[in-house]
């Protein structure tokens, strides 16, 4: 164990730390301006790829792996805000998707948040179905009603980092494909703001923040659940962790796995990668590629407190705008 936890403590906390202090002293304005020189000086030059697609487990068709490189490459080769892609007209317009999808949110104590976040998504999504369930925190039945969400209370708290029993969590999840029975199922939480409508499909059974070009290294799988997972599927794919607020999976790929999951995996899995016992995401993940199950980012993602921008993404992880002095559970 001490060797495994080596390798993976020496791979999550390498990051752009330099960078990080830089912002932290200088502010956001000369990076904002260096940010959009950048992307004046590129945009002559973008040309957008041809894209083939192939057949993938479940009959689902993605972009090939070649294909998905390339559209990362052209996608996020501008470093834009959602403000900034919105208003450079060399972008090409957006074409909306009908998604056929439902959204699993669960909630706590956080009650401005929890409002603040379903307000947004209501605004886009008026009618999908939303599961809003209470890991053992306040009543949110009102809220619920508000918002035309179903609703579930369930007494024990569990929490999302570190959580407590990832097989409820999982429960949980399954709870919500089962009720909606939608393709398609999008984690929300309380610091995820909805910002448009969806325009770019999600290339992978579970589409979310991690997965190769313009993910952060601190969200890739250790060394030693990569190499468990290339043993068993030597044609796996990027490792980049997904799974955290805004992501979103394919409902009947996942409930494919949840009912082969057993205790057995989950201590497995956290002797490979030690954050997938408390980790949500990282679990969710394991949970995808251990089963031959293809994990991509989603382009219609974005992390935009951290500079992990998309191309004028649809949701928008780690929000924090509505979080006060007093906000309890809520994810990291």
């Amino acid at each position: 164990m001490e060797r495994i936890d080596a390798r993976y403590e020496a791979q999550v906390y390498r990051g752009p730390r330099i960078a990080g202090l830089l912002h932290a002293m200088l502010g956001n304005a000369p990076f904002a301006w260096y940010r959009r020189a950048r992307n004046a000086a590129i945009a002559p030059f973008l040309r957008k790829p041809a894209l083939a697609t192939a057949v993938y487990k479940n009959g689902l068709r993605f972009w090939d792996a070649r294909s998905y490189r390339k559209a990362l490459a052209y996608y996020l080769a501008k470093r834009q805000t959602f403000e900034e892609y919105s208003e450079d007209r060399s972008n090409e317009p957006k074409e909306y998707l009908d998604l056929d999808f439902c959204a699993y949110f669960q909630c706590y104590k956080n009650r401005r948040a929890t409002r603040e976040a379903l307000r947004s998504f209501r605004r886009q999504y008026p009618a999908v179905p939303v599961l809003l369930l209470s890991d053992g925190g306040d009543d949110f039945s009102e809220l619920a009603r508000e918002f035309g969400c179903e609703y579930e209370h369930d007494p024990k708290n569990i929490g999302y980092w570190p959580c407590k029993d990832m097989l409820l969590w999982f429960k949980r999840l399954a709870l919500a494909c089962e009720r909606f029975g939608k393709e398609w199922v999008l984690i929300l939480e309380d610091d995820v703001r909805t910002r448009d409508r969806i325009s770019k499909y999600p290339h992978a059974h579970l589409s979310g923040q991690g997965g190769s070009r313009g993910a952060r290294i601190t969200k890739q799988l250790s060394p030693a659940a990569v190499a468990y997972i290339q043993e068993k599927y030597p044609d796996a794919g990027a490792f980049g962790i997904s799974g955290c607020g805004g992501s979103i999976f394919h409902r009947a790929s996942f409930m494919d796995c949840y009912a082969k999951l057993t205790p057995e995996d989950l201590a497995r899995w956290s002797m490979l990668d030690p954050g997938s016992e408390g980790a949500t995401d990282i679990a969710l993940t394991f949970l995808f590629l251990a089963n031959g199950y293809t994990v991509r980012r989603w382009l219609d993602l974005s992390h935009d407190s951290i500079g992990n921008w998309g191309p004028g993404s649809a949701f928008d992880h780690q929000f924090k705008e509505f979080y006060g002095p007093k906000s309890e559970g809520s994810p990291v």
